[in-house]
């Protein structure tokens, strides 16, 4: 019996794979193969992702989500198509995407306060470990650590895609490959930034996936 990859049953590290097959059937191409290009391609999904709500109030894209097939289906593809590339672009400058998430929630957690009592953020885990719907849960016990769930719906969570795509560009622009290599090298300071930026990219499709119950590793292999 063959059973089905989710997002509770298949480690990240198998994701890299897996992802890349996804960008091959639905994005853009020929797939990227500098950071630079990587972060291009992210900032033009990300503005797919905000055009499919783009007239819409937060309730309206509520309510096509749940009554609209076509529109759940643009919504999930756009939202894995983020995650996929960035899942790419982690592994192509060598980061450990459980540690990323983990870090940067930590360094919000600073802050940002939680009201109710927080618990350990880091589990001491890793990409060989770990499972997208573990960093997911994290994510959700962030928010609601903080009453933030009020705060958060697709359109909105969309549009920070959008931002946090933008800044990522923004640390590609005037600089060639070798000089932003030579960077991610040689200024830590630099290389923390690039990384706060991407992990950033990460927690906002994690959250819309929360409200959308979109599991990533299903929408990747179905």
């Amino acid at each position: 019996m063959t059973h089905e990859k989710n997002d509770r049953n298949v480690v990240i590290q198998d994701l890299i794979p897996l992802s890349k097959d996804y960008l091959k059937k639905y994005g853009l191409q020929p797939l990227p193969t500098s950071p630079k290009e990587f972060a291009i391609a992210l900032s033009i999904h990300a503005a797919y992702l905000a055009e499919l709500s783009i007239f819409k109030e937060p309730m309206q894209v509520a309510h096509a989500l749940a009554m609209d097939p076509v529109f759940k289906v643009q919504l999930y593809k756009s939202l894995t198509l983020i995650v996929a590339y960035n899942i790419q672009l982690s592994h192509l400058i060598g980061m450990d995407i459980t540690t990323l998430i983990e870090k940067k929630l930590e360094k919000t957690t600073k802050k940002y306060p939680p009201v109710l009592p927080p618990t350990t953020i880091f589990s001491g885990k890793n990409d060989l470990t770990s499972h997208l719907q573990e960093l997911k849960d994290l994510c959700r016990k962030f928010r609601d650590d903080r009453n933030w769930a009020q705060f958060h719906n697709p359109k909105d969570l969309s549009i920070g895609v959008v931002e946090e795509t933008a800044e990522l560009l923004e640390l590609f622009a005037m600089k060639t490959d070798a000089e932003f290599a030579i960077l991610m090298q040689q200024d830590a300071s630099f290389k923390e930034h690039v990384h706060e930026e991407i992990g950033d990219i990460f927690l906002y499709p994690f959250h819309c996936a929360n409200i959308c119950h979109l599991d990533f590793t299903r929408e990747m292999t179905q």
